[in-house]
């Protein structure tokens, strides 16, 4: 079995501050409301 993922509360204020450099694809969608797709699209 797969290990279940918590969410990082304040993501936002971490990833703003400088403090998390690099985000999951499914935080990177929730963090500027977007699909997971279209996020990765980014790249």
């Amino acid at each position: 079995m797969g290990n279940n993922r918590s969410k990082v509360p304040d993501l936002e204020k971490l990833v703003k501050g400088g403090r998390k450099k690099f985000v999951r694809y499914e935080e990177g969608a929730m963090l500027y409301s977007m699909g997971i797709h279209t996020f990765q699209q980014l790249q």
